[in-house]
């Protein structure tokens, strides 16, 4: 999480899925991009089912966060003073060194060694298109396979596709 946040020593599956949902929720954009969870936070029509409670998040300085894991427009500060706080936190340009040498639409400025680059001004960018293109970058792919849910069999997409993410 770009040394923003820690990344907990999970317990349960539950708080696991919970953590990722909430940092998800609060760093993916209103209208476009990859939503999801599909079938645990949003129905089948993308729409918020509600509430999953809280979750507790520690942040790098030590601080612990409580959040409540629900979708509200990124920066209405109507949203809880927790989910404020971590959004401010996971938003916050700054300088970064990571082991990867693009990251959403940052690209590094600086080369530290053959797996670490810096980046002068970085934020927390949308958390699961960005696992999803490091591990296709990872396989040498440039586009992720999609699969009938039913059927289990490889699909040729050719539209446009409202995308979406699922925990499996």
């Amino acid at each position: 999480m770009l040394n923003r946040v820690e990344v907990p020593d999970f317990s349960n599956l539950e708080d696991a899925k919970k953590i990722i949902t909430a940092i998800n929720l609060l760093t993916e954009p209103m209208s476009g991009g990859v939503s999801g969870p599909v079938g645990y936070f949003y129905d089948e029509e993308i729409s918020p089912k509600g509430s999953l409670g809280k979750i507790d998040i520690k942040i790098k300085d030590g601080e612990t966060i409580s959040v409540e894991v629900n979708k509200y427009n990124m920066w209405d500060e109507d949203q809880p003073q927790g989910n404020q706080q971590l959004r401010n936190v996971l938003c916050e340009e700054k300088s970064e060194q990571i082991i990867s040498n693009s990251y959403a639409s940052y690209s590094a400025t600086e080369k530290i060694s053959d797996n670490t680059f810096r980046y002068s001004s970085l934020y927390v960018d949308y958390l699961i298109p960005f696992v999803s293109r490091y591990y296709l970058e990872k396989l040498g792919k440039n586009s992720i396979d999609w699969f009938d849910s039913e059927t289990n069999e490889k699909l040729v997409i050719t539209d446009d596709l409202d995308d979406f993410w699922s925990f499996s």
